[in-house]
């Protein structure tokens, strides 16, 4: 399959559209979820004092640190994923003309 549009062609803006939409949604999800994590450790830790607080920070930081590696790798997946889907309406790789990103 051979890319005939610009960056403006329609199956283009709406890829983009829907991959904009799709990681608003998981990082909106994502957030809510590390953030309900976080505050029922806290309550646990230092509220109720179900664990010393001393080790209590370290369940903190584990859940952090893993919400860190799920938000990353996630996040990687979905550029790939969306990577992909250009390809498969044949647009050229690299950044589009006109990108504040591109380097060139």
């Amino acid at each position: 399959m051979t890319f005939d549009g610009g960056w403006d062609d329609p199956r283009v803006v709406a890829l983009r559209a829907e991959q904009r939409q799709r990681q608003t949604r998981f990082i909106l999800t994502f957030a809510l979820i590390e953030g309900a994590a976080l505050l029922a450790a806290v309550i646990l830790v230092y509220g109720f004092e179900i664990v010393d607080p001393d080790q209590g920070i370290w369940i903190l930081v584990a859940i952090a640190v893993a919400g860190g590696i799920v938000l990353s790798s996630s996040l990687l997946s979905m550029m790939r994923r969306h990577t992909q889907e250009l390809r498969d309406l044949g647009v050229p790789p690299g950044p589009a003309p006109g990108d504040p990103n591109n380097a060139g």
